[in-house]
């Protein structure tokens, strides 16, 4: 329920910033019943699928920082969708937004496993690690005592 009021104010908010910028809305009445249909779809379909991937995610154990990235995938997909079924045409910014999104989200898994091999100190490597920083911590350690 409080998505709903969230969405609500952030809706009426935008229509009223719209209005005072000087968007018109009376050409909404001229759409097509095609481009209703089509809002119709990205609305119910949309919203239904995101939202019941992010429920399985959730469910599923997967870590926090992974499911927040599927909020960054959607336009992605969606823009792949568009030029898959409908023929869309892709522009340079929009190329380089979506490779920019997906660059950020590897670097967000990527680094959070690493962050997990760590932590879990099973490996050759782990210990590795785990003894160059108990060396450098003690090295540091005695250093403050001396000053």
């Amino acid at each position: 329920a409080g998505a709903f009021w969230q969405v609500l104010a952030g809706g009426t908010a935008m229509t009223l910033v719209g209005l005072v910028l000087g968007e018109r809305y009376s050409e909404l009445a001229g759409a097509s019943a095609r481009a209703w249909w089509s809002v119709l779809f990205l609305v119910v379909v949309g919203s239904v699928i995101a939202q019941t991937a992010y429920a399985w995610l959730l469910s599923s154990g997967t870590s926090l920082s992974l499911i927040a990235t599927y909020a960054y995938v959607n336009p992605v997909i969606a823009v792949m969708l568009g030029v898959s079924f409908l023929g869309e045409h892709v522009t340079v910014p929009a190329l380089a937004g979506g490779a920019l999104v997906l660059l950020a989200i590897t670097l967000v898994t990527r680094g959070e496993r690493e962050a997990q091999c760590a932590h879990h100190s099973h490996t050759a490597s782990g210990r590795r690690k785990a003894r160059f920083r108990w060396i450098l911590d003690r090295w540091w350690t005695r250093r403050l005592r001396r000053s």
